[in-house]
């Protein structure tokens, strides 16, 4: 049996392993005896473990953007050379004095 107490009205109380442990993993509140709801407080080191896994998905999905952006620049950098290209050869045909060896 755990003993809390109740951060409203400052009642210990007790509470079975299994539903503290329940509560615990689950995040749900309960009830304290005199009907105060969310007694049982996640500690800080469950907030400071959330707050971890919510920075390396924020990271992950920002190396995935850089990724993405990164192969979009240099799609369009071939793209852009090989309309360069096409220019050039539309040019020696239309211009063919211009490119005599």
């Amino acid at each position: 049996m755990k003993y809390l107490i109740c951060s409203t009205c400052g009642i210990e109380f007790g509470v079975g392993d299994d539903l503290h442990a329940q509560r615990k993993k689950d995040g749900k509140n309960f009830y304290c005896p005199n009907g105060h709801e969310g007694c049982l407080v996640n500690n800080r080191y469950d907030k400071l473990k959330k707050e971890l896994e919510d920075v390396k998905k924020s990271r992950d999905l920002f190396f995935q953007r850089s990724i993405r952006r990164a192969n979009k620049i240099k799609r369009l950098t071939r793209q852009r050379t090989a309309l360069r290209g096409v220019i050039t050869k539309m040019q020696k045909k239309l211009y063919p004095e211009r490119y005599k060896e």
